[in-house]
């Protein structure tokens, strides 16, 4: 009666049976054959059906915890072509140091069957040629990455003064006050070390600083001791400080001479300032060829007054065409004669000139009266003002 082999399953014929081709020779040659095949890839999967082929390539990045029955003995040659976990069981999926494995593509594992469908990984060789575990005290600082050892590694205490590099150690390590008088080098606070603002008041020796450590300027007002209202600050006949004594209401501050410090006094008696009014050109240019006196245009102004006297002031900048030009300014009062009259000669062609007139009219009426300036040219030439650049005011002042 026919049996089977233990391992591959293949059928014994017994010495009395007739020999089938088939199932006694073929089937057997092509069971044998396959262990020195390879089977086609297989997908990744919770539990990995193996091919009857003795070796095959598994894809995907589904976890792996169990390969299907086969009987005990046989062994598969597989390679990873991604990055997969491998889940291990000391029973049904026993692993290398006894700890789950994550593949890399080309990493390659041998298998073997236990039985029941129980599989055991025979050896585990990385693409990279890493081991799966390092013994103990193997690992030297050539095997690490640079700046693979972070504070999480490191155990607590283990960084001695021994193994720290000289010049290494940078304000940023140190906590906050922790540097006291003691670890200080005697010396060692240059100009450089202390920080802009931080010397008050209570870090200086009472009166060591004098005059050349003083900025110019920097004594403001603020900076000044208080004093009486209404005293000014002067200098005695000694050169030192001293003060002006408070005058009174309408005083007015007077110099009394070298070697005595100023008082206020009376006033002296003098004219005042009644009323004022003024007058500002136009946004356009003006001009002129007349040879007798023209009004300037805009500059004409009107005051009532109370009896006194009328200043008039005039400002303007006047071009003169040709070189060697006369021309004539001056002012008029209620239509009469012109008065305060100057005269300049242009040096050269479009030559300005920036004239000022100041012109008293004494002991005028108490009446309204009306001030105009005036100007005119020689020989017919031209004299221009551009835009805004004349102005014009009457005051009236007590006698």
């Amino acid at each position: 009666m026919a049996s089977a082999t233990t391992t591959l399953a293949l059928r014994k014929p017994a010495t009395t049976d007739t020999v089938d081709v088939t199932t006694d020779l073929n089937t057997p040659f092509d069971t044998i054959d396959d262990q020195f095949s390879k089977g086609s890839d297989v997908a990744s999967a919770t539990s990995i059906t193996v091919p009857d082929e003795s070796y095959f390539d598994i894809t995907g990045t589904t976890t792996i915890t169990a390969f299907s029955t086969e009987n005990a003995g046989i062994t598969k040659m597989v390679q990873f072509d991604g990055a997969c976990q491998l889940t291990h069981n000391s029973s049904s999926f026993n692993l290398p140091t006894g700890a789950n494995i994550t593949t890399a593509a080309g990493d390659r594992a041998l298998f073997r069957s236990e039985g029941s469908g129980n599989w055991r990984c025979m050896w585990f060789q990385k693409a990279t040629g890493a081991a799966l575990k390092i013994a103990d005290n193997s690992i030297d600082s050539d095997a690490y990455v640079d700046g693979s050892i972070d504070a999480a590694h490191i155990a607590a205490d283990a960084v001695t003064a021994a193994k720290i590099g000289d010049d290494v150690i940078d304000s940023e390590h140190y906590v906050d006050g922790s540097i006291d008088t003691a670890h200080l080098a005697n010396d060692a606070v240059t100009a450089a070390k202390i920080g802009d603002d931080v010397i008050d008041s209570e870090h200086y020796v009472d009166g060591s600083i004098d005059t050349a450590h003083i900025a110019n300027d920097a004594v403001s007002l603020a900076k000044l001791a208080s004093g009486t209202d209404g005293e000014l600050i002067t200098w005695d006949a000694s050169g030192d400080p001293a003060t002006v004594a408070v005058g009174t209401a309408t005083h007015v501050l007077t110099s009394n001479g070298a070697g005595a410090a100023p008082t206020f006094q009376s006033a002296a008696g003098g004219g005042k300032l009644k009323q004022h009014t003024f007058v500002e050109g136009s946004s356009g240019g003006i001009s002129t060829s007349s040879d007798s006196y023209v009004d300037i245009t805009d500059m004409k102004t009107t005051l009532t007054t109370t009896g006194g006297n009328l200043v008039a002031r005039l400002t303007m900048n006047i071009d003169c065409d040709n070189s060697g030009t006369y021309f004539y300014v001056a002012f008029q009062l209620d239509a009469a004669s012109e008065e305060g009259e100057i005269s300049l000669q242009a040096g050269s062609n479009g030559e300005t000139h920036c004239i000022t007139l100041i012109y008293t009219f004494t002991s005028v009426s108490s009446a309204e009266h009306v001030v105009d300036a005036r100007w005119h040219t020689s020989s017919s030439n031209s004299l221009d003002c551009d835009n805004n650049e004349r102005y014009m005011e009457l005051m009236e002042v007590s006698t």
